[in-house]
């Protein structure tokens, strides 16, 4: 319905977050880290700003990753200090993303804009 949800102390995802064709949301939230598995469908239309999942990521405050001592990859950072992962990251540790955000037969790339509060931004392709 074009709702905002604001995760103010990040997300991490260790089952399974599933954004159906029909989802129209805009996330904010400091970092997004996957653990588990985290799936995205395709719009049901063509219009993408009727239907679509937005991450709006932001802060300014260093992320750390604490792995699960139970986990397959508990031995990646030293223990009680987690590994600094950066700043608004959306990190993949042992989990998958799957987003399929347009018709895979669209013969078109995004631009991935780098923003900077005192740079203009920067295209990378």
């Amino acid at each position: 319905d074009g709702s905002q949800l604001d995760f103010p102390n990040g997300i991490r995802i260790e089952g399974k977050l599933f954004f159906p064709p029909t989802s129209n949301v805009t996330i904010r939230t400091t970092f997004v880290l996957v653990l588990g598995h985290l799936v995205m469908e395709q719009p049901n239309n063509d219009d993408m700003y009727q239907q679509r999942v937005k991450l709006s990521l932001y802060g300014e405050d260093d992320v750390y990753f604490h792995p699960h001592p139970l986990q397959p990859n508990d031995n990646v950072c030293k223990m009680g200090l987690g590994c600094k992962i950066g700043k608004k990251v959306i990190a993949v540790a042992g989990g998958q993303v799957n987003i399929r955000g347009f018709n895979p037969a669209c013969p078109a790339w995004e631009k991935v804009l780098d923003v900077d509060r005192y740079d203009p931004p920067t295209s990378y392709p």
